[in-house]
């Protein structure tokens, strides 16, 4: 794709913190800003990118007493336009101090980059509680260690952290 010269967003509220990003990549063994891999842009000055680069747009804002994050999602149009981007949840953006954590999944799978998901979270509730309690039952019982290992890697390292007594 040619690149594309475009307005990169000025600031929402230039007291509070802001930055612009073109992504590269995530890395979800983070859970904060530092998941999100690429190269600051200049807020309220022009740039280039390739058209369908996906740019990161951070704002805090709010009053001096209480201002939070505003992140959202944009992509770099043919035209030299940054279009919001949406996926099958709708628009990727999010507010809040959590804002990484909400975003990091999306954005990753929408950059075709694989996402680990916990296979606890696949299961049927009831199912998933049946399995921990197999597993507890399996470590006072003798159960084989193979089997536990695999009731383990079934419900996933989060699930096992919320298991009283069950080390992942």
């Amino acid at each position: 794709m040619a690149k594309v010269i475009f307005e990169v967003p000025a600031p929402k509220n230039p007291r509070w913190k802001f930055w612009r990003k073109a992504l590269d990549a995530v890395n979800t063994s983070y859970s904060n800003g530092y998941a999100f891999e690429g190269t600051f842009l200049p807020a309220g000055r022009k740039s280039e990118l390739q058209a369908g680069s996906l740019v990161l747009a951070y704002d805090e804002v709010g009053s001096a007493r209480y201002h939070a994050p505003e992140v959202a999602l944009l992509q770099v149009s043919a035209s030299g336009r940054l279009e919001p981007v949406r996926d099958e949840q709708g628009p990727v953006k999010a507010e809040g101090f959590s804002w990484a954590l909400d975003l990091r999944d999306r954005v990753a799978l929408l950059m075709g980059q694989e996402v680990q998901v916990d296979t606890a979270q696949e299961l049927e509730p009831p199912l998933a509680l049946l399995l921990r309690d197999v597993l507890v039952w399996g470590r006072e019982s003798d159960m084989p260690e193979a089997l536990q290992l695999r009731i383990r890697e079934a419900l996933g390292a989060s699930a096992m952290a919320r298991v009283r007594g069950v080390a992942p």
